[in-house]
């Protein structure tokens, strides 16, 4: 695996761990039951995604990141989102989830645009990402019903 697709991994990784956590720590301060439920159950949803990713390193020969302390603007972006999560009201909270999941919808549509990618990496990918737009119809449905 080239070093660049190793190192978009790696920073795919930490931003999950980086979400993980804010999604949990998001879920603390939700007012209603479903939005916390929701919350809580994307922050879970992550363990998975990081582990399968973890595992594409090992075999490459890397190590995995350890946790989500990644540096600069991928660190910056999820920061900012999980700064706005803490205090927010649940409306506000879903907004930023939202913000959060296209984010991260970006960065796998960067790493699968990728040629030199590995087809059997590339497809666990887009069912990563596929899980990514499954939260995404999840906080845009719970929007709607937390509108009404």
């Amino acid at each position: 695996m080239e070093a660049h697709t190793l190192s978009q991994l790696k920073d795919l990784s930490q931003l999950l761990s980086d979400s993980e956590r804010g999604y949990a720590e998001a879920a603390q301060y939700a007012k209603s039951k479903p939005v916390k439920e929701l919350l809580q159950q994307i922050s879970r949803g992550r363990a998975s995604l990081i582990t399968d990713i973890a595992a594409e390193l090992m075999r490459a020969g890397s190590t995995p990141p350890e946790d989500g302390t990644l540096k600069g603007d991928l660190h910056r972006a999820w920061m900012d989102i999980r700064h706005a999560l803490t205090g927010a009201d649940d409306g506000s909270m879903l907004d930023e989830c939202e913000r959060g999941e296209n984010y991260l919808t970006e960065r796998y549509d960067t790493i699968v645009s990728d040629t030199a990618l590995p087809v059997d990496l590339r497809k666990k990918l887009l069912q990563q990402r596929a899980q990514i737009q499954a939260n995404l119809a999840l906080i845009t449905a719970e929007k709607a019903h937390a509108h009404h």
